[in-house]
């Protein structure tokens, strides 16, 4: 998918807040200033809810070992 120059900054400033706050997402859409709702409309919307599953599942396994 090609992604407007808006959108790409706005998913990497949602990247951004999910890292910052441990890949919990009601917490990352507080920091960003958005509803919890919202915030996983727009994950759906960018098509990146699989790359926070996999990015989440790599970062637990990273605290684990």
């Amino acid at each position: 998918m090609v992604l407007s120059q808006k959108t790409q900054l706005e998913t990497e400033r949602m990247l951004d807040a999910l890292r910052r706050c441990d890949w919990v997402q009601s917490r990352a859409a507080e920091a960003l200033g958005m509803k919890p709702a919202n915030f996983s409309k727009l994950l759906k919307k960018y098509g990146l809810r699989k790359e926070v599953r996999r990015l989440r599942k790599q970062h637990r396994e990273q605290q684990r070992a």
